[in-house]
């Protein structure tokens, strides 16, 4: 708990998250790491596993989970017709954003899906929303010809007033 390791793969050595101190390699048995925990660190003994976590280790749960939605959603567009519902927004920091929901039906239920967040150029056109939603098709090996209808919030770039 609250170490990882450095050095050599093949001769690895304990590394003390919490101060840094590279233990010896004799000090890799549990009971010899957590002495070095529970007499260096008296103030951490009752934090739980989650506490020393990394957040590295934590993002790639996030992106494995992220990564198994997809492929399921992906799976379930392979044989429906679907349709896009696109907006342009403003993050928190006054930055343009395209954001895009896809539609379908599935076990006839209908079912809206986040498919894509894109920062946008301050002036954004309707050619760059079409060849940002293509790409993302793409990437999800969809095709226009399945796409039944699309739906816009009306912005200028998305009424045609900016082609």
């Amino acid at each position: 708990m609250g170490f990882s390791w450095t050095g050599d793969i093949r001769c690895p050595l304990p590394k003390c998250n919490v101060c840094g101190e590279k233990l010896s390699n004799s000090s890799m048995s549990s009971t010899k790491l957590k002495r070095h925990f529970d007499t260096q660190h008296i103030d951490l003994a009752h934090k739980n596993v989650e506490y020393f976590k990394s957040p590295r280790e934590e993002q790639r749960r996030i992106n494995d989970m992220s990564n198994d939605i997809e492929a399921n959603v992906i799976d379930k567009l392979d044989c429906c017709e679907f349709a896009i519902q696109a907006y342009e927004s403003i993050d928190i920091s006054g930055k343009a954003q395209l954001l895009a929901f896809i539609r379908f039906i599935d076990y006839g239920q209908q079912l809206n899906k986040f498919f894509v967040v894109k920062n946008c150029q301050k002036q954004q056109k309707g050619q760059d929303i079409f060849e940002t939603l293509t790409s993302y098709l793409d990437s999800w090996n969809l095709s226009w010809d399945t796409c039944v209808g699309v739906c816009t919030d009306g912005a200028p770039s998305m009424a045609r007033s900016l082609k």
